[in-house]
């Protein structure tokens, strides 16, 4: 099994020898860019984030902010995720990362909003230009989690979304 990283020449967990990929069409940043704006959701291991008790409830706050986006909104599941749910119209099922995934968007869109739980790939993409880029935040939530937001301010992602409004 290949297992693919954005690091070149670094080791990972899952390979010794990963396979470096570039999330940009070539190596001076420049891609085909589109017309318009979507809104991009990355999921999460949900039971993993919140535990059993807070998935669904987490899931159904995040349908509910998704609702409150247009019609060009996509869900990309985490790999790992065996709790789907109809969260957007739209659901972005791809063999590629999903920070090869979103730039891929860029063909079809000149700007994306990316929402997401502080994941690596949102950390991935901080400095992409066009994409502005927000984290969620609920109550309740685990101390990694929290950890993981003061990473992502760190990093320039400064956009929270509480979920506890909706």
């Amino acid at each position: 099994l290949e297992h693919y990283t954005i690091y070149p020449g670094f080791k990972n967990n899952l390979s010794e020898s990963p396979i470096a990929i570039s999330v940009f069409v070539d190596r001076g940043g420049k891609r085909p860019v589109g017309t318009g704006r979507c809104s991009v959701i990355l999921g999460t291991v949900y039971r993993e984030a919140f535990g059993a008790n807070m998935a669904e409830m987490v899931v159904k706050k995040l349908t509910s902010f998704a609702n409150t986006l247009g019609d060009d909104t996509v869900y990309i599941p985490h790999p790992r995720e065996q709790y789907h749910s109809a969260i957007t119209k739209h659901i972005l099922k791809s063999e590629k990362i999903a920070e090869e995934a979103i730039i891929d968007l860029f063909k079809k869109y000149a700007e994306i909003d990316l929402y997401g739980f502080c994941s690596s790939a949102q950390i991935n993409l901080a400095s992409v230009p066009n994409l502005r880029n927000y984290f969620f935040s609920v109550s309740g939530e685990k101390q990694f989690s929290i950890e993981t937001q003061a990473i992502a301010v760190n990093m320039g992602i400064s956009g929270n979304i509480n979920l506890d409004r909706y």
